[in-house]
């Protein structure tokens, strides 16, 4: 019972000491707490205080950290100049811009996790504009701009070693090099200096000796930057893209070598265009027979040629969701280190061979291509909580009929992306969630209004995880607030309307102002089995809807501002998707904005719209679903908004302080005007209110039941396309709709 204790602790531990800004927000973050009545096989394997890989592949990560500059007691913004990877240790090279003054520094950590950070003014550092390690040593190489008092500038070279000491130093002459600015530098085992520039006429190569004697020097017409490449044997080469003469287009890579004496190219290896991937892939050479190389997938060892690749470490096995690697070595024990970087920044990454494997629990996720890029950065955050569970994502296609077949027969994914499948309609396939939910002091961290799209009937079934806003702005309405007949009496009061709203047709204009679910809309009163098809005021409608489908006649974006202003368009639908969409239209409006809302049958309503729900599988095994309710834990997590949010499909958070900091981040909004894009401040404390506001009001959107919803579509689509006359569609909506509403009772 004590063990079981432990683990619960130090996994709530580490989930509430987790944040997104350098962990200053940690306190904050208390949805990873685990429920008390998961069963012992799962906390058993939770998370530890300090982050323990898996050992499922050939490798397992020793030591993996943020590589984050370390600012001093001093205010000053950080800028990050270079990194360099080294057998035991990785550094930041950091600028910190104070008033009146910058300061250069390097931080290193080691790989057994020590931190310490050096000041390099004791160099009489200019402008420190690359800087690099030396293979082998321990030691740096550092290039700095120097001005000689008189409007003339040269680079200075030093090379210090591991305690930081000079070794050597040499200045080149003024106007060297003569075009282009140093892009990456390193020394080789022997001592020699390998130097990258770049100019608008390309990039050139630089093999100096340590007395600054130019050995080689390569010339290549590409605005594609070579990367510096350590080899095992402490000599240096260079990755470099191979392009097509005609169009320029990256087909592969090379990894090569210059002669120092004659300034030829060694082939090394030619990376196949088969596995090469823009930004991602790197390369280097395990031995002089044998490739070692990272992609999007993972870590792999292979011939010269790119055959017979053996993965070496998977990155969604390990919590990882690297964007690019940007160093990468072996060492001589065949360890592995690199540098890789992801949502969060710059990592440093440690690996030895695998001693003995261990079984890890792997549950699969069904996912939309559109959701795809959030999920990854919550499966890799999952797994570097808990290493032993392991989210493998499976995009999928919406209405795949092999997925239904699967979870209709009690098979396929744990966890599902409901946007492929439809969630209520589907009750009897979902697990109840209330378990998630059931963490001290959870819900008032949540807007909760956001969470009941995951909601049928009372029962908790589905987590979202993002929302937005969708309402109705106007201009020139003195109104405060319309229900459906002061919505219709607002357009009757204006017959020079050049449009009413900017509805993209007449169905839309409809189904958006008039049907707010089955128990707020214009035509139909379920309680009483009833329609009011025929009446004067479906009759307005239909007359509105039809002078509305004009395609010449209608504004949309910010444009529509004018138009709302001078009354010649009533009202235009927005979707509120991130705090600037509302930064533009108050930019835009001023203070004749007004967000009236849609018209419903009791007042104006604003709706909030949140993401599709994530649902477990119902006949999955038992440990599967703990597993699936951990994972549905973690992104609730302070530290798993903050970095979904940084995801182009995500919108606003679900946790109240990561959507109070979406909010206050927001400093300005670019429009168009023209064709010209221009920036205005937003007033973030206005925005706040509104949204805030706007939050207060709003209630869940509802949907019509798909089955009504088709009916209605098909007689509007038939009216307004001339096939049915308006007294047709009228009697068959109402015999259709009423008998709809009579089997259901």
């Amino acid at each position: 019972m004590k063990k079981r204790f432990i683990y619960l602790f130090l996994a709530a531990l580490l989930l509430l000491c987790s944040g997104c800004h350098n962990g200053s927000h940690g306190e904050k973050d208390s949805a990873g707490k685990e429920e008390s009545g998961t069963p012992e096989t799962v906390d058993e394997q939770a998370a530890g205080e300090v982050w323990q890989d898996n050992t499922l592949d050939l490798y397992t990560g020793q030591f993996n950290r943020p590589l984050k500059p370390v600012q001093s007691e001093e205010d000053g913004e950080i800028r990050t100049l270079d990194y360099a990877l080294e057998a035991s240790r990785a550094t930041v090279f950091v600028r910190q811009l104070i008033p009146g003054e910058s300061q250069d520094s390097l931080n290193i950590v080691t790989r057994d996790g020590e931190w310490s950070s050096r000041n390099l003014k004791e160099y009489d550092l200019n402008l420190l504009e690359s800087a690099g390690k030396i293979c082998g040593s321990g030691g740096y190489v550092l290039v700095d701009l120097q001005f000689d008092g008189e409007g003339s500038s040269f680079y200075r070279f030093l090379t210090v070693d591991e305690n930081l000491k000079v070794t050597g130093s040499f200045d080149m002459e003024e106007g060297w090099p003569e075009e282009g600015s140093p892009r990456g530098v390193m020394a080789d085992g022997l001592g020699n200096i390998h130097l990258v520039t770049m100019s608008f006429s390309g990039w050139k190569y630089y093999v100096l000796d340590s007395q600054g004697e130019i050995l080689a020097e390569v010339t290549e017409p590409s605005y594609d930057d070579p990367v510096l490449v350590s080899l095992y044997d402490g000599s240096i080469a260079l990755y470099s893209h191979v392009e097509e003469e005609d169009t320029g287009q990256a087909t592969g890579g090379l990894l090569w070598k210059a002669d120092p004496a004659s300034g030829k190219k060694e082939i090394l290896g030619n990376v196949p265009a088969d596995i090469w991937v823009w930004d991602m892939l790197y390369f280097t050479l395990w031995d002089e027979h044998t490739f070692l190389y990272a992609d999007k997938e993972g870590l792999y060892r292979g011939d010269l040629t790119g055959g017979n690749p053996e993965l070496l470490y998977e990155w969604v096995r390990h919590g990882m969701q690297p964007q690019s690697i940007e160093d990468l070595q072996v060492g001589e024990d065949q360890s592995i280190s690199l540098l890789y970087k992801d949502v969060d920044g710059m990592n440093y990454l440690y690996l030895e061979p695998t001693a003995e494997q261990r079984e890890i629990h792997e549950i699969t996720m069904a996912v939309s291509s559109g959701q795809m890029g959030k999920y990854k950065v919550y499966a890799a955050r999952f797994t570097k909580m808990y290493p032993n569970y392991v989210v493998r994502l499976e995009e999928t296609e919406y209405n795949d009929t092999r997925l239904m077949t699967e979870l209709i027969a009690g098979k396929g994914p744990v966890l599902i992306d409901t946007f492929l499948t439809g969630f209520t309609q589907h009750e009897e396939l979902w697990e109840p969630l209330d378990q998630v939910l059931e963490q001290d002091g959870l819900p008032d961290e949540l807007i909760l209004k956001a969470l009941e799209r995951g909601k049928i009937g009372e029962t908790l079934y589905g987590i979202v995880d993002d929302w937005y806003i969708e309402t109705v702005i106007t201009a020139s309405v003195d109104r405060d607030d319309w229900d459906y007949d002061g919505f219709l009496e607002e357009i009757a009061a204006r017959p020079r309307l050049d449009n009413i709203c900017n509805a993209r047709d007449s169905i839309s204009f409809i189904s958006s102002f008039f049907i707010h679910g089955l128990n707020d809309n214009y035509m139909v009163d379920p309680g009483e089995g009833v329609t009011y098809f025929d009446s004067d005021g479906f009759r307005r409608i239909l007359h509105y809807a039809g002078e509305l489908d004009n395609e010449d006649n209608r504004g949309y974006g910010l444009e529509a501002a004018g138009a709302l202003k001078d009354g010649s368009m009533l009202c235009y639908e927005v979707s509120l998707l991130n705090p600037e969409d509302l930064g533009q239209w108050q930019t835009q409006l001023g203070d004749s904005l007004k967000l009236i809302g849609y018209p419903g049958r009791d007042g104006a309503h604003h709706y909030i719209v949140s993401s599709e729900p994530v649902a477990v599988r119902a006949k999955a095994p038992e440990e599967d679903k703990q597993i699936a309710r951990l994972f549905l834990q973690s992104i609730l997590t302070y530290d798993s908004q903050c970095a979904g949010a940084l995801d182009i499909g995500f919108h606003m958070s679900v946790r109240k302080d990561v959507f109070e900091e979406q909010l206050m981040e927001m400093t300005f909004t670019s429009f168009y005007e023209g064709f010209d894009i221009l920036k205005a401040m937003i007033d973030r404390e206005r925005m706040k209110e509104d949204y805030m506001a706007l939050l207060e009001q709003a209630v869940p959107v509802s949907y019509l039941p798909r089955e009504l919803l088709d009916i209605i579509t098909e007689e509007l689509e038939n009216y307004f396309s001339g096939v049915i006359t308006e007294e047709q569609a009228i009697d068959h909506l109402k015999n259709r709709v009423e008998l709809y509403l009579m089997e259901q009772k």
